[in-house]
Order: structure tokens, then C-alpha cells, then sequence
């Protein structure tokens, strides 16, 4: 029961990464390093500039991370191109990846597509995502949700990709199984993913 506790609240996870610290450090207050860290993870000013390991260690630090970094955009500019989104996220994260930059960024242009009067007569956003240009807000929000459920969405990818896979398998063990019946495999695998992410795209735009 009490490890229980402590993992629901990542205590162990905090003091670990504290006593790393003042290990390494060697702070001539040890007891009052430690109670400016923990100040500083309630004030979410602990996830900046550490590594993405980090912010992505408990639920915490990446609704914090996502947090300072909006701020940060805020203070730039209403809506800036997913290459600059990576050159500020960088500032704050050295390591963060430019694929989920690239992802949430071309996920934020959609919504912002779709969510427009005018999305008939508008052409959609280009595919290249480093061509995009997104509102702030819009590429924080998504940012937000993509984070806080980034687990479930790769379970549920890998899920639906091997049940896709184990359905090639068992076609092609059937040698009157028609080619278009493969094809439609892989064509079932993007669909099925897709609707996964058209999920999180309903959410946000109802958001």
C-alpha cells in the first residue's frame, strides 16, 4: 500500500532526482536545497532547461513544461512557423524531439483548418510540416494533450498495428487470399490510426 502511494505521486522518482543533485552539486545547505527543489516543482519552475527524460517523468512536469513554454510563445508572437516552435522549445529543453514538434504542429494547422468558417473554400495546410505556420494557442493545446496521453497513443498504435499484421499472416497463409485483400490491410492500419488521432483532434477542437 505505501509503495503504492509513492508511485501514484512519483515520490520516489523527486527524491532520487534531488539527492542526484546535491550530490553532485555538493550545496554548502543540503536541507535548504532541497526545499527551494521541491518550492521549485510547485511553482513548475523545476522542468526548465532539464532534459526531456525529465519532463516527461511524471504527469507534473509536462503539464509544467507545457506551461512555461506557452508562456514563452505567448510573449513572441500570435502565430509563429513549427521551425521556430523547435528553436524556443529548445531554449527551455535542449533534447525535446523535433518529431513531436512536427506532429503536433501539422495536428494544430488541421484543427485550425477545420476549425475555420472558411475551411471549404480553403486549400488544407501542406503536408510538409516544416512549411506550417500555427497559432500558439492552438500548437499549446495540442501540445498539452498530446503529452499527457502520449502512452496511450503509441499503446493503442502498436496495438492496432500488430493486430494488422497478424491479419497479413493469416492471409497470406491462404494462397486463394486476393492481393487486394493485403493491400487493404495496410490501408485498414492507416485508417484505424487515423481515427485514433481524429479522437484527440474532436477533443481539442471541442475544447
Amino acid at each position: 500500500m505505501e509503495e503504492t502511494y509513492l508511485e501514484n505521486h512519483y515520490i520516489q522518482q523527486y527524491f532520487s532526482d534531488v539527492v542526484s543533485m546535491i550530490a553532485e552539486r555538493r550545496p554548502d545547505q543540503p536541507l535548504r536545497f532541497m526545499k527551494e527543489y521541491f518550492e521549485s516543482i510547485k511553482s513548475g519552475e523545476i522542468v526548465l532547461r532539464r532534459d526531456y527524460d525529465y519532463i516527461r517523468a511524471t504527469p507534473a512536469n509536462r503539464l509544467a513544461f507545457v506551461s512555461k513554454y506557452g508562456e514563452a510563445l505567448n510573449e513572441i508572437a500570435e502565430s509563429l512557423s513549427v521551425k521556430d516552435l523547435h528553436c524556443v522549445v529548445e531554449l527551455l529543453c535542449f533534447d525535446f524531439p523535433l518529431s513531436t514538434v512536427l506532429h503536433c504542429g501539422q495536428l494544430a494547422a488541421y484543427i485550425s483548418w477545420k476549425a475555420s468558417s472558411h475551411s471549404k473554400s480553403m486549400d488544407p495546410p501542406p503536408r510538409d510540416p516544416e512549411d506550417l505556420f500555427v497559432p500558439v494557442s492552438t500548437f499549446v493545446r495540442t501540445l498539452r494533450f498530446y503529452l499527457v496521453f502520449e502512452e496511450f497513443f503509441q499503446c493503442s498504435e502498436r496495438a492496432i498495428k500488430d493486430a494488422v499484421a497478424a491479419l497479413r499472416r493469416s492471409a497470406k497463409k491462404d494462397p486463394k487470399t486476393p492481393l487486394s485483400q493485403l493491400v487493404l490491410t495496410d490501408v485498414h492500419y492507416k485508417q484505424v490510426s487515423a481515427s485514433v488521432k481524429a479522437t484527440v483532434l474532436a477533443s481539442l477542437s471541442n475544447s
